[in-house]
């Protein structure tokens, strides 16, 4: 096998498909890429043996015809990475295991490998369900729940993002039971519910590959595996398994406090004193009154204490909630919005946190924070 492709091209697929790879794997071909010639195309595939990704580069030139083999991760990096953009050869001898690089002023010599015992990627039955969304919903949407997700052995459901397809909307969901994010999109509807549970390693990927330049992404699942496709990258990924829990079940029909806060101004009044919380608790006392919200931290094995203030409309008694401070931050920094609304149901139930912007029509934004217990 014998062809010229561009430097910058294939470092590029090269560069975007090592995310995938794990730095120690089972099988140790998972630290090779495989590179498939196919007429004027070079389909590059990478895989952990859950997640399998595939991009295609276009050849200048196919001087040896097809072929597939497999080069290690680090040597084919390594040699791209020290180059200035140019047309490479690159000439792969599976009978004597060497691949040769040669580029204007000199080449690189390293081994190359049979692809038979690297892991086919997995595809849905042909039964499978086949949905198209806009690449900039997916992309914002998997951006704000990425935060969300759990890293739970016991409940491994909550390690992924939810997709729940019905004639009405679409739900994109993630929590780790202390937090929650729901997307809800009415522009994408279903004639028939279905829905699939992303795992987060696939979600990330697929985030980071996403362009800003519009087009789609096509989901096409089963019970067991999905298929993204967009631009010319194809994800394989097996879904995570199980029911994940009612998520609508655990967020407040009915509220009896409102307050609007400023976003920025409360994610900078959260950092200031998120310092002198307690460490292992991270607990931050909100005091909604007289549109003032108060923000309390307090150690008292260190002796210290912080207090910041931020104006809100608020007009109600006082009222006084205990939050994490980290997950409140996460939380604010994944919305858009300038201002945000707090409604509350009292102390003990979960908070929702909602954008307050009146131009949202086709999209609700929904997080959902559980309070912590406050000694007064």
């Amino acid at each position: 096998m014998k062809f010229v492709v561009s430097k910058k091209a294939l470092e590029e697929e090269i560069k975007a498909l090592s995310k995938v790879i794990n730095k120690k794997n089972a099988l140790p071909i998972l630290s090779d890429f495989v590179l498939e010639v196919k007429n004027t195309t070079l389909i590059v595939m990478a895989s952990d043996g859950e997640i399998c990704v595939q991009t295609q580069v276009q050849l200048s030139e196919n001087e040896g015809g097809d072929g597939i083999f497999c080069l290690p991760q680090e040597d084919i990096t390594n040699a791209l990475k020290q180059l200035s953009e140019q047309p490479i050869t690159i000439e792969a001898s599976l009978e004597l295991g060497n691949c040769t690089v040669t580029h204007s002023s000199g080449s690189f010599s390293f081994i190359c490998e049979s692809s038979d015992e690297y892991p086919k990627p997995h595809f849905p039955s042909p039964e499978s369900t086949a949905i198209n969304i806009d690449t900039e919903q997916v992309k914002k949407a998997i951006a704000r729940s990425l935060f969300a997700v759990a890293h739970d052995e016991l409940r491994p459901v909550m390690n992924g993002i939810h997709f729940n397809f019905t004639k009405e909307y679409t739900d994109v969901v993630a929590s780790d039971g202390h937090r929650l994010i729901r997307n809800r999109e009415y522009g994408v509807i279903v004639d028939y519910p279905a829905s699939f549970i992303m795992p987060a390693k696939a979600a990330k990927f697929i985030n980071t590959a996403l362009g800003k330049d519009g087009g789609q992404v096509t989901f096409q699942f089963d019970d067991n595996n999905c298929v993204a496709t967009f631009d010319s990258t194809t994800v394989n990924f097996r879904l995570i398994e199980g029911r994940y829990p009612n998520y609508d079940s655990v967020i407040p029909k009915k509220t009896n406090h409102d307050a609007v806060v400023d976003r920025l101004s409360l994610i900078n009044g959260l950092q200031r004193v998120s310092p002198f919380a307690n460490e292992s608790s991270n607990l931050i006392k909100f005091t909604f009154n007289d549109n003032v919200l108060t923000l309390d931290a307090e150690d008292f094995d260190f002796s210290r204490t912080a207090t910041n203030r931020v104006a809100c409309d608020f007009s109600d008694k006082q009222l006084a909630i205990g939050f994490k401070g980290a997950s409140a931050i996460e939380i604010l920094k994944n919305l858009t919005a300038p201002e945000v609304i707090f409604k509350i149901v009292d102390p003990s139930h979960g908070c929702i946190i909602i954008p307050n912007d009146d131009d949202i029509t086709e999209e609700e934004i929904t997080a959902l924070l559980m309070p912590m217990l406050i000694n007064d």
